[in-house]
């Protein structure tokens, strides 16, 4: 009696819950259980044969006949072990056409002399889709369904791997949404990730098909250009300019019309590197020169801006050693009083001696100060130093003499130092009064204050500290908005006073701009005297102070005593 042709036998096959399959030794399926049914489809009478049936999922013959001889040799193993071969994992091709992954196992059985196979399937789609889900999630962007950074820069060393390989260039363009920020706080979050996606549907719309478009992080885009003519810049700039108009289309969300604009960096390999990393650290250096030249804009990486980016790298940590071991010094410039040139007051100029360099000029290192947040620290510094340079002239020149210090807009924004405070204290146990201390600000901190900024101006002002407004001519501001404003001096900036004897247009300006002060009652520093000449038209004109390299260049402490002694003597043989 055939035990496998038993129903007992069936009914013991349908209890399992695993497809299982049983074949004779001309590979003929004999038997299906009911899970066999239910996960692939078939039916016995669909099966015929079951090396041609399980093979369909694998088209190319070499591979079915890799597959066919290596399940023989499994069967014949277990024939010969007497246990089950080892599992392999194939394909099933299910009877709608669907291919699932699944380890089978097959189990020779010996019944009247004749081998029989018992064959299990393990379905793997459940599994195979679970680690699948994880590596899109690991992959791609959960919001725009875009490569991520990580998948993206596998994508790129790949194209690096094969445009060395075949001998071709392409580029990378980092893309910025420009004030991003502002859709989110304007509109809200979910307007902005519904703008970011459809952004990311825009660009895949306008490059090709064999092109690449990431998402790195927030409002930042990645596009990789394959196969480009290196020579050819005019190509990507076309391309460049292309996918800004398609950025800067109207957007239609959530019953709001919003328009947006965006900047781009271009770095491209071979030309600019071969490495990966750096490729996207040149894009972004591009990118980063769009924003700082006021966005909207596209710019390729040149040796230029990364030799200009790397001298920044560093001064910036040439001027954090500098900070901490307190190597900066405090020039200054004398004012002097126009009506009988006596010196009675001086303006505090920082000034860094780099060894092996020598002098930084303030005009590189203070912007650098700024962006690195080092500039709290170098203000306090000047400060420290220009308190005991007051502590001196208040004791052997006058009681009123007066040093002007320059404070950025940064030093009055939340988070800085609160030297509001702290300044007054250190300037009463030196027993020096506030109005020693002139504070200058440029025009552009007025134009640019919050609440914050007013609140640390208003709180040195109600402290007896004197303001003077720096460089006034060259930005947006007017008297009538200055009259808001608790300025005690006006310093006319020098572009004004340049050629001031030769220029008839400037001179009427400088009276002007000297008539309207003195009636808002503001005293009057004219900057960038260099001539008898200049300075004789404006004391002429009325104006009060005069500064500049007629009288003296900024010069170190010590220097200064010996040229203010110098100065007062002839001053009194004349």
């Amino acid at each position: 009696m055939d035990i496998t042709n038993t129903e007992q036998f069936k009914a013991f096959l349908d209890a399992i819950p695993s497809p299982i399959a049983m074949s004779n030794e001309d590979g003929e399926v004999t038997l299906i259980n009911t899970a066999f049914q239910r996960v692939f489809g078939y039916e016995l009478t669909d099966i015929p044969d079951l090396n041609q049936w399980f093979l369909k999922a694998y088209p190319d013959a070499d591979y079915r006949a890799f597959i066919r001889q290596e399940w023989k040799n499994r069967s014949d193993e277990s024939v010969r072990n007497h246990q089950p071969f080892r599992p392999m994992e194939i394909d099933i091709c299910c009877k709608n056409g669907e291919s699932k992954p699944a380890i089978v196992t097959m189990t020779a059985l010996q019944e009247h002399g004749k081998t029989l196979s018992m064959v299990s399937f393990k379905d793997r789609s459940e599994q195979v889709h679970f680690h699948q889900r994880l590596w899109r999630q690991a992959n791609f962007d959960g919001l725009t369904d875009l490569p991520n950074r990580q998948y993206f820069t596998e994508r790129l060393h790949q194209e690096i791997h094969s445009s060395h390989r075949e001998e071709k260039s392409f580029a990378l363009m980092l893309l910025n949404i420009d004030m991003f920020k502002d859709i989110n706080e304007t509109h809200s979050h979910g307007v902005g990730d519904a703008l970011l996606v459809e952004t990311s549907s825009r660009l895949l719309a306008t490059v090709r098909n064999s092109d690449v478009v990431g998402r790195l992080s927030g409002d930042e885009f990645v596009i990789l250009v394959r196969d480009i003519d290196r020579d050819r810049p005019v190509q990507l700039q076309a391309l460049a300019q292309k996918l800004s108009g398609a950025i800067e289309a109207p957007y239609f969300i959530d019953q709001a019309n919003i328009s947006i604009t965006c900047s781009l960096g271009i770095s491209i390999f071979p030309t600019d590197s071969s490495q990966a990393d750096t490729l996207l650290s040149y894009a972004s250096q591009a990118l980063s020169r769009v924003k700082q030249t006021g966005r909207q804009s596209i710019h390729f990486f040149t040796q230029d801006l990364h030799d200009e980016i790397q001298r920044s790298r560093f001064l910036r940590h040439a001027l954090q050693q500098a900070l901490k071991d307190q190597q900066l010094d405090v020039f200054l410039q004398p004012i002097v009083r126009s009506r009988d040139e006596t010196c009675v007051k001086a303006e505090a100029l920082v000034r860094w001696n780099l060894p092996g360099e020598g002098f930084v000029s303030p005009v590189e290192f203070i912007p650098i100060a700024e962006d690195a947040q080092l500039i709290n620290d170098l203000g306090h510094q000047v400060f420290i130093q220009v308190a005991q340079m007051l502590n001196w002239f208040t004791q052997n020149v006058s009681e009123e003499f007066q040093i002007s210090i320059n404070k950025s807009g940064a030093q009055f924004q939340t988070g800085s130092l609160p030297t509001h405070r702290l300044w007054p204290t250190a300037l009463k146990h030196l027993r020096l009064d506030n109005r020693n201390l002139v504070i200058e600000i440029t025009e552009s901190i007025l134009l640019d204050s919050d609440d914050e900024v007013d609140k640390r101006i208003n709180s040195f002002h109600r402290s007896g500290f004197q303001f003077a407004i720096d460089d006034f001519g060259t930005g947006y501001s007017s008297f009538a908005y200055l009259a808001q404003f608790p300025a005690k001096y006006l310093k006319v900036d020098r572009q004004f006073i340049h050629q001031l004897h030769r220029d008839k247009q400037k001179q009427l300006l400088c009276e002007a701009m000297i008539a309207m002060a003195h009636k808002m009652n503001m005293e009057v520093i004219a900057e960038g005297v260099e001539t008898k000449q200049q300075y004789q038209l404006l004391a002429g004109m009325g104006c009060d102070y005069c500064q500049g390299y007629y009288f003296a260049r900024p010069m170190p402490f010590a220097d200064f005593q010996v040229w203010l002694a110098r100065h007062q003597n002839e001053k009194n043989r004349a």
